[in-house]
């Protein structure tokens, strides 16, 4: 059966701070889920699942706000794998120079089901739902990796706000912002594919959570997303 899970449901927070007085549902986390019998595979690794809704606030749309993450024991910040499982949905990525406001890296992956995006040690990432129909993604993380929205935070979101017109614009809060690049989604990573489950492919191979606990950049260079 299923174990007991938490569920988390996050408020709008606007980029403007005249908007931050509205509660209003924009997505919710299932954090912590596995099978009972696949508890063994789990005790340093996690399973969480988001529901982006639709809709929009600020003129912006509905998104997971923009985090990056804490450092694993070997000096590196912990990466992630996402897959989208229903819905459509847009990743983007930003890398800081020498600090959160100048990005020398912007990558963006435009998801449809089945499709597997890896977040690099570096990077950090915003989930956005820019359609009229609900987006869910699955994810896989070290259990000791934290979100980290700090900076973001201070930023007002990320470099590139994604608006309701359906246009990017610079968000004036950075100093330096690198151009977006659009990048294909992977089809292969490691031993996930793309649409087979990526809890399945963990289960079936547990060594591979090797590169979520001990993260190596080599692993996750631009060749190796692509």
């Amino acid at each position: 059966g299923l174990r007991e899970f938490s569920l988390s449901e996050v408020v709008f927070r606007g980029k403007n701070k005249e908007d931050e007085k509205e509660k209003i549902i924009v997505f919710k986390k299932y954090q912590d889920i596995f099978l009972t019998e696949h508890k063994p595979h789990f005790d340093d690794v996690r399973f969480d699942i988001f529901v982006i809704l639709p809709g929009f606030h600020s003129g912006e749309f509905n998104h997971i706000p923009g985090y990056y993450r804490n450092y694993a024991d070997n000096g590196f910040h912990f990466p992630e794998l996402f897959q989208v499982v229903e819905g459509y949905a847009e990743f983007l990525l930003q890398q800081p120079a020498e600090k959160h406001e100048k990005v020398k890296d912007c990558i963006l992956y435009r998801c449809q089901v089945g499709e597997i995006v890896t977040i690099p040690p570096a990077h950090g990432v915003t989930i956005i739902n820019p359609t009229d129909k609900k987006t869910v993604v699955i994810r896989l993380r070290a259990r000791d990796a934290e979100s980290i929205h700090e900076h973001y935070n201070m930023t007002r979101g990320a470099c590139y706000y994604r608006e309701q017109n359906d246009k990017w614009i610079f968000n004036s809060n950075y100093e330096e912002i690198a151009t977006m690049k659009l990048l294909p989604t992977q089809k292969k990573w490691k031993v996930f594919q793309k649409e087979i489950p990526i809890y399945q492919s963990f289960i079936n191979n547990t060594w591979s959570q090797k590169f979520l606990l001990e993260p190596n950049p080599v692993d996750f260079t631009i060749d190796t997303l692509i």
